[in-house]
């Protein structure tokens, strides 16, 4: 699936994946990753859990009134991968994304009726 189409639960698999969980971690009943408090993981649209990721990784930020929408980028030297969303949080995980695992991923089956 293309990193900028993801969303929801794809993106916070996604993302998830990056942060270093472990697809067999994944619960399937109720698809999502749960942290060490027994928390779901959802950077996507959590901001104490998407806000930490954006905090350390120096993102940057631009907003375009007219699509209303957020484009993150992420300042790398091998160039500057970014993600658009409409709001700051699905860019950035979008970006953060792209940065780690590339402009697709492969997501299970059962999130991409949801991505």
């Amino acid at each position: 699936m293309k990193t900028a189409e993801l969303s929801g639960v794809a993106l916070n698999w996604a993302v998830a994946i990056c942060e270093g969980y472990k697809p067999k971690d994944f619960c399937p009943h109720d698809k999502h990753f749960r942290d060490e408090e027994d928390v779901w993981f959802s950077p996507s649209d959590d901001w104490a859990q998407g806000g930490a990721i954006i905090e350390r990784g120096g993102f940057c930020f631009e907003f375009d009134p007219e699509a209303e929408e957020f484009t993150a980028f992420y300042p790398t030297k091998q160039g500057s991968p970014e993600g658009v969303g409409e709001n700051h949080l699905i860019a950035a995980m979008r970006c953060y994304v792209a940065y780690k695992l590339g402009d697709e991923v492969e997501i299970p089956e059962e999130l991409e009726v949801t991505a």
